[in-house]
């Protein structure tokens, strides 16, 4: 895949389509190409010219093929504020909006519970991780394609969504799955790969399997996409996802607009939407996302303050983690999973019309499922580690 911005056709995910991968020989026969699949779903990869592009694109029907796009480029979200105190963990475990200064959360806390964190890399030596964090394979292309996080926002991601201090579910495990670049750019073709072998990794774990993918990442629509995700949730993963900082309909963006999937807005300490955050019908669920203190990747004591709706997916993975572990099933299926916390969230009012929040209520009515569970508080943690 060329590392060049596409136009309309030269480089490209030019095929995704249900069935055997072997029809198209003739059609690439002279084309560089590899094929990739979720599920029923297979897509090819080629770098191409525009004539060819232009031919399979005519010829497309003919070979059953569904799409041919361009290797979109695709943006890690984030924002970033200096100084504010640490709020999201505080706001999550109640109704009110008075923060008490403390996080209520199980014993389990995410235990047996793996996040798959697709994004910058992660700095698995950070001691808000206590080595529960490592690396999986690198997707990202460019002159270093190694997996250190030089940029910083997959290690906030990930201790959001279970750091030890800054995260939800403080005993999962995190892989770290580096598909973008040190300026947090990437493109399609490499998400779906990293997605892909997600899938390879859940589906060979069996019936013990519980996976949460964190994507905090977007780029224009695109259906092979969002059909990727939804082959994996079929298999039984999880997604929390980034609904966009555009302050637009988060419909027009992937993998914001995956239907099914667990999309999620950001709000700020005031309970408002933040003016950032995209919105709509593709929405499923608001977090705190602004002013957000996390994990960073410059040491391994390292701490930032970011805002975006980056930060508030995480908090939502964190949250299916802590379900997971708590739940005397091996696994919840997605669609259970998505009713279980979109029933017992608070709602808010916009505007006159009821919007659901992504403010749960206090342990042990949701967070700690089972009567039999203990539930630990934390204090607020609001000042970071030296």
């Amino acid at each position: 895949v060329s590392d060049t911005t596409p136009t309309l056709t030269p480089t490209a995910i030019p095929v995704a389509r249900e069935g055997e991968k072997d029809a198209l020989q003739d059609t690439f026969q002279n084309v560089d190409t590899f094929s990739l699949a979720v599920g029923n779903l297979v897509w090819y990869s080629a770098t191409m010219n525009p004539k060819t592009a232009e031919q399979i694109q005519q010829q497309k029907h003919q070979h059953q093929i569904k799409y041919l796009i361009p290797d979109l480029p695709v943006q890690m979200y984030g924002r970033v504020q200096s100084h504010p105190p640490s709020w999201g963990l505080d706001r999550i475990d109640q109704r009110t909006d008075k923060l008490d200064g403390l996080y209520h959360y199980p014993k389990s806390a995410g235990q047996n519970v793996t996040i798959y964190v697709i994004d910058t890399g992660v700095n698995i030596d950070h001691k808000d991780f206590d080595g529960r964090a490592k690396h999986g394979p690198v997707f990202a292309q460019g002159q270093n394609p190694d997996n250190v996080d030089r940029n910083g926002h997959g290690t906030f991601v990930a201790a959001v969504a279970a750091g030890s201090i800054y995260g939800v579910a403080k005993k999962a495990q995190i892989v770290s799955l580096k598909a973008l670049d040190d300026a947090g750019a990437g493109r399609l073709s490499n998400v779906l790969a990293a997605i892909e072998w997600v899938v390879k990794q859940h589906v060979a774990q069996g019936s013990s399997a519980r996976s949460i993918v964190n994507l905090s990442l977007g780029a224009e629509f695109n259906k092979p996409t969002n059909e990727a995700i939804q082959e994996a949730m079929r298999l039984g993963i999880h997604f929390s996802i980034a609904a966009g900082n555009d302050g637009k309909d988060a419909c027009q963006f992937s993998p914001a607009s995956t239907p099914g999937a667990m999309t999620v807005g950001a709000t700020d300490k005031d309970d408002t939407i933040a003016s950032y955050s995209n919105f709509g019908p593709c929405v499923a669920i608001y977090a705190p996302g602004s002013a957000i203190v996390s994990a960073w990747a410059d040491s391994d004591t390292a701490s930032h303050v970011q805002s975006g709706t980056s930060m508030a997916s995480p908090h939502v993975a964190g949250l299916m983690a802590m379900l997971l572990s708590e739940s005397p099933a091996e696994n919840i299926p997605v669609k259970e999973m998505n009713e279980r916390i979109l029933g017992s969230v608070t709602k808010f009012s916009l505007n006159g019309q009821l919007v659901t929040d992504g403010l749960v209520t206090p342990a042990p009515s949701l967070l700690t499922i089972s009567s039999t569970s203990t539930s630990t508080s934390q204090n607020d943690p609001s000042t970071p580690p030296s």
